[in-house]
């Protein structure tokens, strides 16, 4: 994970309220990160980094991901929603429904993997805040101008087309709490 949504965004700003990845592979970790500390939990992405078995070359994986919320969030009800067959999601309509459903069913934020091009070799994560009409609201460690260590994520806005898009490419669908 970790280059960015690889769409334009509609409006984005810089925000206190998302982490900035420090790495160019660590999206998911910082993602995650700011999904703790909505919570009330604080950590730093050093210390998340150096708690994980392997932090590989394109990101971070599911099993260390379920390995940090057991020991940072052990009571978090959660499911992680994973696309292993191309043909759950053939066409993009099928997407913004299940975009539109997933949304409607969390009331909370959740943590979305998106795949910016056909051929990008690593995906990237974000937060999903909300879905309004054809609008998507997201966090992303990633800085559009700065990249990593900018000191701070951003929050934007990306057409619900664009995000399905990128969304339905990916393999991991989200880290979703219930």
């Amino acid at each position: 994970m970790g280059t960015g949504v690889g769409k334009p965004y509609l409006f984005y700003n810089e925000s206190r309220n998302m982490v900035a990845q420090e790495q160019r592979n660590t999206c998911l970790a910082a993602c995650f990160r700011q999904f703790a500390e909505d919570r009330g939990v604080v950590i730093a992405e050093e210390k998340l980094i150096t708690q994980l078995v392997q932090v590989f070359e394109n990101g971070i994986h599911l099993e260390e991901l379920e390995k940090v919320i057991s020991i940072y969030l052990p009571q978090l009800r959660y499911t992680l929603g994973l696309f292993t067959d191309s043909q759950v999601l053939p066409d993009l309509e099928r997407s913004i429904s299940l975009l539109r459903s997933v949304d409607n069913m969390h009331q909370s934020s959740w943590i979305a993997g998106v795949l910016p091009t056909p051929t990008s070799k690593a995906g990237h994560a974000v937060i999903v805040d909300r879905v309004v009409g054809d609008l998507v609201y997201i966090r992303d460690p990633w800085h559009p101008e700065f990249g990593v260590s900018s000191g701070a994520g951003i929050q934007g806005v990306i057409s619900v087309t664009d995000f399905a898009e990128i969304w339905k490419r990916a393999e991991f669908g989200g880290l979703y709490e219930f």
